[in-house]
């Protein structure tokens, strides 16, 4: 797999890694609002926290329930 990024990195002049697509798949599940336990099986996350952590509350949407939560306080 080191091959095609290189290839990629020499050719487009842009930084690419395989793990950036895995990253693009988990934020688009999460905006979408796949249920929390689905996207951490998806993801293969053994603990559902690093799913929340990185995907559920990074998202837009998750960033706009925090933004409500805080102003109905």
């Amino acid at each position: 797999m080191k091959y095609p990024t290189r290839e990629i990195k020499s050719k487009l002049q842009i930084e690419f890694k395989y793990h950036y697509l895995r990253h693009t798949f988990g934020t688009m599940m999460a905006e979408m609002n796949t249920p929390e336990h689905l996207l951490c099986n998806q993801m293969g996350h053994g603990n559902i926290r690093v799913t929340q952590r990185y995907y559920i509350a990074m998202s837009p949407n998750g960033i706009d329930i925090l933004r409500n939560n805080l102003n109905s306080l």
